[in-house]
C-alpha cells in the first residue's frame, strides 16, 4: 500500500516537473522569437533610414551640382 501512494507521488511529481519544464522552454522559445523579430525589425528599419537619408543626401548633392556653375 505504500509503494503504491509513493509511486502516485512520484508520478504526480514527475508531471509537475514536466509540467514546469515544459512552460519554461515555452516561455523561453518566445522571448527568443521576440527579440530575433525586434532585432529584424530594427535592422530593418535602419537600413531603410539609413538608405532614405543616403538617397536624400544624393539627390541634394546632384541638385547642388546642378545649380552651381561649373568652372
Amino acid at each position: 500500500m505504500v509503494v503504491v501512494i509513493v509511486v502516485v507521488v512520484e508520478v504526480i511529481v514527475l508531471m509537475i516537473v514536466v509540467k514546469i519544464v515544459v512552460i519554461v522552454v515555452v516561455v523561453v522559445v518566445v522571448v527568443v522569437v521576440v527579440v530575433v523579430i525586434a532585432v529584424v525589425v530594427i535592422v530593418a528599419v535602419t537600413c531603410i533610414v539609413i538608405t532614405m537619408d543616403a538617397s536624400h543626401l544624393i539627390r541634394f548633392h546632384l541638385s547642388e551640382q546642378e545649380h552651381s556653375p561649373t568652372f
